[in-house]
Order: C-alpha cells, then sequence, then structure tokens
C-alpha cells in the first residue's frame, strides 16, 4: 500500500472544484488533528466531514472544531454499523432508548435521530477493533487516531 498524499490529493480535488466538475469537495473520517493539518494548506476548505456519529458516539469536540471552522458534519452509521467488521446494533437495542421511544409511540430509529442533539450518558466507548496492517498507511493507533473522543 502506498503512503497517503493528503495535500496532493486535497490539490487534485480543489482542482475539479475550480474547474466546475464538483459542487463542494468534502473529508470522511478526520478528526481534529488531521482537519487542522488540511486547512493550514487548504485555500479551499472542506465543506464537510462525514464521520461516525450516533447517541452513544456524538463526537462533541469534533462537531465544535466544525462549527467554528465552517464544515459541515455529516452522521454516518447513526442507527449503529450493523454489518461492519467494528460494529454493532448497540443503538438500536439500547434498552434506555426502547423504552423512551415506547413511552413516546416512537420507533427506537426515530428516538435515535432525534437525540443525536441531546446527551445520554453511555457506560462504555467504542467496543469494536481497529485493524492496523502491516503494509498500510498507519502503523499503529497511534499514529491513526487524532486523540478526539
Amino acid at each position: 500500500m502506498l503512503p497517503i498524499d493528503m495535500k496532493g490529493t486535497w490539490e487534485a480535488m480543489e482542482e475539479c472544484s475550480k474547474l466546475g466538475l464538483a459542487k463542494s469537495i468534502g473529508v470522511s473520517n478526520f478528526g481534529t488533528k488531521k482537519l487542522s493539518q488540511l486547512l493550514m494548506y487548504a485555500p479551499i476548505p472542506p465543506a464537510v466531514n462525514q464521520v461516525e456519529m450516533n447517541v452513544g458516539w456524538r463526537q462533541e469536540k469534533l462537531r465544535e472544531y466544525c462549527r467554528e471552522k465552517g464544515i459541515h458534519v455529516t452522521a454516518s452509521s447513526p442507527l449503529g454499523a450493523n454489518g461492519a467488521s467494528w460494529g454493532s446494533l448497540a443503538v438500536m437495542e439500547s434498552p434506555l432508548l426502547k423504552e423512551i421511544a415506547a413511552a413516546k409511540g416512537k420507533t427506537v430509529a426515530q428516538e435515535d435521530l432525534e437525540r443525536l442533539k441531546l446527551q445520554i450518558p453511555q457506560k462504555r466507548g467504542f467496543a469494536g477493533e481497529f485493524n492496523i496492517y502491516e503494509d498500510g498507511p498507519y502503523k499503529s493507533l497511534d499514529e491513526l487516531w487524532d486523540g478526539d473522543a
């Protein structure tokens, strides 16, 4: 696997934007560290950052950073990540969300999406595993992880 050339890739995306080939350009799964690195050399900032976000993982610090920089945040897997190697149905199977939804006459999915703007405390964090490959661009979790929570 080749190393990631984030600057070169972003410059190519900016060129697509300048040529009218892309209305907006954005990133996916960037934490505050990677976004700040990108913004140091990007004349055109990303319009959007798509990250995993649900009631159990609200990405508060990242959302505030993006708000300050004018970057829209889009939630991926807002109902959990069933079927992904790292995901689970923890959100949809939450006894608390089931109870709240039933009391309001809503589905768990409706209540979950509504609560993305509210905080529901959770006992544990991420329960999945990160995959680091010997030939991949990141050699350790420390290299991959921005430190955002």
